[in-house]
């Protein structure tokens, strides 16, 4: 058998007997992207259901489509977690706008999270509330573009271990 085919029987034989906790390791490794789909599907079935899910992967996309709340794991420890519908609820959105002038401004409604140096590109913090206020009081600085920036779990997730690989390096130094 494959290793698709080996991985498909796995997973009828962990879901045939409905339990009430499934606990899954890198759950569609070797599957076909129809058979993730379908198992995407199966997760949510079993969640509507109440069914508690344990799920370990590497792939981001079918963590973010299957789960309610991420653990990341570092040395055997749990170093950061989030709940996947506050972040997906959209209380807050993230932009970056370049300006062709350098944005000034003292912002109370929203924050800014980076400047550049000449103060022309900056990434804000904004809560969908603000969003129509936010956009009229940057208007006057003359924005060149504008972007918003999606939640990404993997890029929050090489966060914690990039900052490893920077103290390791500034170590051999």
């Amino acid at each position: 058998m494959s290793k698709g085919m080996k991985q498909k029987v796995g997973l009828i034989l962990t879901f045939m007997h409905h339990p009430d906790v499934l606990i899954l390791d890198e759950p569609t490794s070797g599957l076909d992207p129809l058979m993730q789909d379908k198992f995407v599907q199966l997760i949510k079935s079993e969640k509507a259901k109440g069914h508690t899910v344990l799920m370990s992967s590497h792939i981001f996309q079918e963590i973010e489509n299957t789960c309610d709340r991420v653990a990341i794991i570092k040395q055997g420890k749990i170093i950061s977690q989030l709940d996947l519908s506050e972040i997906n609820s959209g209380k807050t959105r993230e932009y970056t706008v370049e300006f062709d002038q350098p944005y000034t401004s003292k912002p109370k409604t929203y924050k800014i999270k980076t400047i550049n140096e000449e103060k022309t590109t900056v990434t804000f913090t904004v809560p969908r509330t603000y969003v129509g206020s936010f956009l009229k009081a940057i208007e006057k600085y003359k924005p060149v573009s504008f972007e918003e920036n999606k939640f990404d779990l993997e890029k929050y997730f090489l966060h914690f271990y990039k900052e490893e690989e920077s103290k390791k390096g500034k170590r051999h130094e």
